[in-house]
């Protein structure tokens, strides 16, 4: 709308300027002329200025058009110039046609100039960011490089976008603004991560596990996408250092399905202090427990460690439901420190999530495997077709299924054709809360795969210790190969396939491999199914003759008993036979005082392995082992042989020198764990008692948040003193409960946590129980006093109440006693609500005064269950 206006004027002027030059007098059409040409010198130069700032021209989008922009304006000024010289009337065409055609350029290469230098502002910071990655860096300054650069482009966009034309507005966008954005955000997630590893490292240093721990979380997230590898190894360094430093502890419990918990550590687990096999499966005594508060019993547990070793899931026998003591103890790191005790407890909801398949996964050629959500308690009724709808036989598919399994093998029999689908139709199929599969019926694809044409056979067999060698198949076997050592078949749990090779399976032999050895290898298939050629080699083994060399020697504080061990370890394992270590010879410098020692001066002293799991590692107790000659901050130089340390192929351990020097060793923690014997009622309906097996911890023992009775309210707790007999002591805690509390006699829960044997630093394990029988303790009152008679009174009470005795009450007249002690004429010895007291009579002048009673020492009123009549003031007998 406009450029239409624009023309318009503009050819309205031209018409008036004509007719203007035919009439004008000669002066006058020379100066038109010259204005004229000045204004057909200035819309030339817009137009080279215009194809100078175009991607249809010569623009590059890096090169500043400096000589065709000022001779546009030179230009344009000299016409202007000219222009304003004419009347009014005349300027109007002329500076509208300098307007449209050359200031309009100007003023677009003017933003085109403007966005190449706010490009190279950006470069400026891109090149320094390229910088920091070229020398694959990931720190302080990499980071600043990054918010720098993301700053400018922030800041410089702008003027990016006010170049004129689409495709030069993308030219100058994509050589400033995206080149920039592809080098920011191709280290994108590395500064991320080490923001996050930053906030963690100021988290871990305020000792604040839980942020740490989330900056950690996040900080993961992001490592998962850094490409640059040596960044990336720089992070996990950081991650590892930071970890190292956080207080170990179990960040949180809950329920995952109906038989599994999930219990995720804030550090990586040591799987050997967790399970009897170091590895998974069961646990070791006194690690994990789950004890139920409302009688709905866990059975046995197991476990599995996820990869990263922070979450484990515990898997119970039986469905879990509703409360459970959760305890997780004695569990270490990787670095061998100790979790806090968690002991707490946990509410889980009945599994009522129905059971699903979420994948299946092939096996070999005939087998396919099943994934389902959860543990499977039943698969029901599982029928099979071919496609076309052709049933299959039973007897042609088999499976491995396992109540408690989630994933279960199907594997298609000779009676099925190759290529051919079979459709498993599930119905019924319930998980371990007894939840039906969704949908139901449900149905999976499996189908038997051709056999590849190409048989596995044994690549190598290579001997790697006294007594073992490695066998590498040519493919990968959908079973472990039966091995047989000149004939004598090897036991199928010393053929083990390799963790990092799956086609490898490393064999121990039950003796030293020595000469030429018949090595025969049968019965193996490859996932194909092709089976591959029995093998009878005979190979040549070399017995090891080397002795164990020692690699390192150091001295180590145990974690637990926080003695100092002098650990050595081996160039390979070890086996210990009473083993001993002695030093034959030495000395130690103290003060600068040297001491000689000679055989004989330090006796051999027993190792043992460090570790179960690694047995390259022997150790020996430095107070033991150096005995007399145990000198607190002592440098010593010990010349060591060693007996029963053997290789493989029982050639002794090779003498070693050591060098260290002599801490001193800690107090151990006290790590007893106190037990409850005993709960009953105490000495009266408010009190409660509790009899612990071993003298207890006062400050634990007397925290009333450590007891909860359902019901009832633990106001405050007396300890009584410890009671020795013989070898055994015993401490009671008496639980004072808040009168009135307790509404009812019955059987009760009763739970008791965190209390501590006498100086140790563990907890108990959470005791509950409810078989046990409390009686209520609201106290009966007297509801009303009446004068019934002039030597009568009738007391109406909350409750039947017995009296076995008379002196019970004081009577007083004006508040003041008469030493008149009341006499029940009715309801003493048997349950009533009403007893009626005589007195000695009362007259007019007596009544006046007023009448009341007072409770006397001897008041022996009580309920059914025992609680004594509760006077807390004077009773005022109405009348």
């Amino acid at each position: 709308m406009d450029k239409k206006k624009a023309i318009k004027v503009l050819g309205a002027t031209a018409i008036a300027a004509s007719a203007f030059v035919a009439t004008s007098p000669a002066g006058a059409d020379a100066a038109a002329n010259d204005v004229q040409s000045l204004v057909k010198k200035a819309k030339d130069a817009g137009t080279v200025l215009k194809w100078a700032i175009s991607t249809e021209g010569s623009a590059d989008g890096t090169t500043r058009p400096w000589a065709q922009y000022n001779a546009a304006k030179d230009t344009r000024d000299a016409a202007v110039a000219a222009i304003n010289k004419l009347s009014a009337a005349e300027k109007a065409g002329y500076l509208a046609d300098i307007e449209q055609n050359v200031t309009l350029h100007i003023n677009r290469a003017m933003s085109y100039i403007d966005a190449i230098t706010a490009g190279e502002k950006i470069n400026v910071k891109k090149e320094a960011l390229e910088a920091q990655i070229e020398k694959n860096l990931i720190d302080d300054n990499t980071e600043a490089a990054y918010h720098a650069l993301s700053t400018e482009i922030r800041k410089q966009a702008i003027l990016l976008d006010r170049v004129y034309g689409q495709s030069t507005r993308d030219e100058i966008r994509d050589n400033y603004k995206k080149s920039a954005e592809t080098v920011r955000d191709s280290v994108k997630y590395e500064v991320s991560a080490k923001i996050e590893l930053d906030l963690a490292a100021k988290a871990i240093a305020a000792d604040d596990t839980a942020t740490a721990d989330k900056h950690l979380t996040e900080a993961a997230k992001y490592m998962k996408d850094v490409k640059n590898e040596t960044m990336k190894a720089a992070l996990v360094k950081t991650v590892t250092e930071l970890e190292a430093q956080m207080t170990p502890e179990v960040k949180s419990v809950s329920s995952i399905n109906a038989t599994q918990v999930e219990i995720k550590f804030n550090k990586v687990v040591d799987p050997a202090s967790l399970f009897t096999n170091g590895k998974d499966g069961a646990f070791k005594a006194n690690t994990v427990s789950l004890t139920s508060l409302d009688i709905i019993a866990p059975g046995a547990l197991s476990g599995t460690l996820s990869e990263d070793g922070k979450t484990l899931i515990v898997t119970a026998e039986n469905p879990l439901s509703k409360r459970y003591d959760v305890v997780v103890d004695n569990v270490l790191t990787k670095e061998g420190k100790t979790f806090p005790k968690y002991a707490k407890m946990s509410t889980f909801e009945a599994d009522a999530t129905a059971p699903s398949i979420i994948s299946t996964t092939r096996v070999s050629a005939n087998s396919v495997k099943v994934i389902f959500s959860e543990p499977i308690k039943s698969l029901g009724t599982v029928s099979y077709k071919l496609a076309d709808g052709t049933t299959v036989a039973t007897s042609n598919v088999t499976n491995d299924f396992t109540p408690g399994s989630k994933e279960v093998t199907f594997t298609l029999g000779a009676g099925i054709a190759v290529n051919k689908e079979v459709i498993a139709t599930f119905i019924g199929a319930q998980d371990q809360a007894g939840n039906l599969m969704s949908p139901n019926p449900a149905t999976v694809s499996l189908v038997k795969g051709d056999k590849d044409g190409v048989a596995p056979t044994v690549s190598t067999i290579t001997q790697t210790g006294a007594k073992t060698f490695a066998l590498k198949f040519s493919e990968q076997l959908f079973a472990k190969p039966v091995v047989k050592i000149n004939g004598s078949t090897v036991t199928t749990s010393d053929v083990v396939q390799d963790t990092t090779d799956p086609t490898v399976y490393n064999v121990t032999s039950s003796s030293v491999l020595d000469g030429a050895t018949t090595i025969a290898v049968e019965s193996f298939t490859d996932l194909s199914g092709e089976v591959g050629t029995n093998l009878s080699k005979v190979i040549t083994f070399v017995k090891e003759t080397a002795a164990p060399k020692m690699v390192t020697s150091a001295v180590v504080t145990d974690a637990t008993d926080k003695k100092e061990y002098l650990e050595i370890t081996f160039d390979k394992d070890v086996v210990l036979s009473t083993p001993t270590v002695d030093a034959t010879s030495g000395s130690y410098v103290k003060d600068f005082v040297t001491t000689s020692l000679v055989d004989g001066d330090i006796a051999p002293k027993t190792v043992a392995y460090k570790s179960a799991t690694d047995k390259k590692i022997v150790r020996v107790d430095l107070a033991t082992f150096l005995g007399a000659n145990d000198v607190k901050g002592a440098n010593y130089k010990l010349n060591l042989s060693f007996t029963g340390i053997t290789s493989a192929a029982n050639v002794t351990a090779n003498n070693v020198q050591v060098t260290f020097t002599r801490g001193e060793d800690g107090i151990a923690a006290n790590t007893d764990i106190v037990a409850v014997t005993n709960v009953a009622q105490g000495s009266d309906n408010n009190k409660v008692a509790i009899t612990f097996d071993k003298a207890v911890d006062g400050g634990s023992a007397i925290n009333p948040e450590n007891y909860k009775i359902d019901g009832a309210i633990v106001e405050s707790v007396t300890l009584n003193a410890a009671v020795t007999s013989g070898s055994s002591t015993t401490q009671v805690a008496i639980l004072n409960l808040k009168e009135g509390s307790n509404g009812f006699t019955g059987t009760r829960n009763i739970n008791i946590t965190n209390v501590k044997a006498l100086g140790s630093t563990k907890t108990m394990n959470p005791y509950f129980i409810n078989t046990i029988t409390l009686n209520e303790n609201v106290a009966p009152v007297v509801t009303s006093a009446e004068l019934t008679a002039t030597n009568k009174i009738t007391l109406t009470f909350s409750e039947a109440v017995t009296d076995s005795s008379a002196n019970d009450f004081e009577v007083l007249i004006g508040g003041k006693s008469q030493g008149i002690i009341e006499e029940v004429s009715a309801g003493i010895g048997s349950a009533n609500t009403t007893v009626v007291v005589t007195i000695t009579g009362i007259d007019a002048t007596e009544l006046a005064q007023g009448i009341s009673l007072k409770g006397l020492s001897t008041l022996d009123i009580v309920d059914a269950a025992g609680n004594k009549l509760s006077v807390p003031a004077n009773i005022t007998v109405s009348h």
